[in-house]
Order: C-alpha cells, then structure tokens, then sequence
C-alpha cells in the first residue's frame, strides 16, 4: 500500500466528514480528529487486554477485532494529520532515520 493511497482516503473521509456533521472551521475538525483517535486507540487498549487476559471475560471479542483497531488507529491518525497538513510519509522517514541513530 502507498502513502498516497492512504493520504487521497484522508481528503476523501474528511469531505464526506464534514458534510454529514457540519463541521466548521478547522479547529473543531482537529479537536474532533483528537477525540476521533482517543476512542480508537482505547478501543485498541481492550482488544490488548482481552488477547492478554486481562479483561473480564464477560467482554465480548472477537479474534480478529484487534487487526481492525490497529487500522482504525492509524486511519484515524492519517485523517488527523490530512487536517493538519503534515505529511505523515515525510514525517515517518525523518523519525525512522532519527531512531536508527540511537544508542542503546
């Protein structure tokens, strides 16, 4: 998968986004973008916890949930950052170099 796949989803969802809850004005699309990515990754912190049983056994999982609430996370933060306009391809590149240097 590209980059570019992933960044054109991004302009596509935040259209489709804004028209159904009219959204106005960039902040409230970065503050919902930020609340957006804080349920996901929740979301995410249950499936760890079941898979690790450390959830009650009452909640209902199911096996693959947690491939799902990776992607989630990542489309949400993608959608985040198409707001933001930061270039998370560019960003990650420089990131991955920086920690390549690092001395453990």
């Amino acid at each position: 998968m590209e980059f570019e796949t992933v960044r054109e989803f991004a302009k596509f969802e935040n259209q489709r986004l804004e028209e159904k809850f009219s959204f106005s004005g960039k902040d409230r699309r970065i503050m919902a973008g930020m609340i957006k990515i804080t349920e996901e990754v929740g979301e995410l912190s249950n499936e760890v916890l079941h898979l690790l049983n450390y959830q009650r056994q009452t909640k209902d999982s199911v096996p693959d949930n947690i491939k799902e609430e990776f992607a989630d996370v990542l489309l949400t933060v993608f959608l985040l950052a198409e707001v933001l306009d930061v270039s998370l391809e560019n960003e990650i590149l420089k990131k991955i170099e920086k920690i390549k240097k690092r001395e453990y």
